[in-house]
């Protein structure tokens, strides 16, 4: 993906999501204060996705954290 744009901040939980902070990030759900709760963590929005960080900064998104179950057929 590359390095966050000016203004935005992104780190790794412990389980590997993909959190960001910033001017471009919604702020929360309208009149819904419980799936804002649920949708941030520390002030972070919880994307979803999994990643990693480089020493430089680069994100890398490995997957995403709910994987559709595969069907075999």
């Amino acid at each position: 993906m590359g390095v966050p744009l000016p203004g935005t901040t992104i780190r790794v939980a412990e389980d590997g999501e993909v959190l960001v902070k910033g001017i471009g990030v919604f702020k929360g759900y309208h009149a819904n204060e419980a799936a804002t709760a649920e949708a941030f963590v520390d002030g972070f929005f919880r994307t979803g996705d999994l990643g990693e960080l480089d020493p430089q900064g680069f994100l890398t998104i490995t997957g995403r954290k709910k994987q559709p179950a595969k069907i075999n057929g």
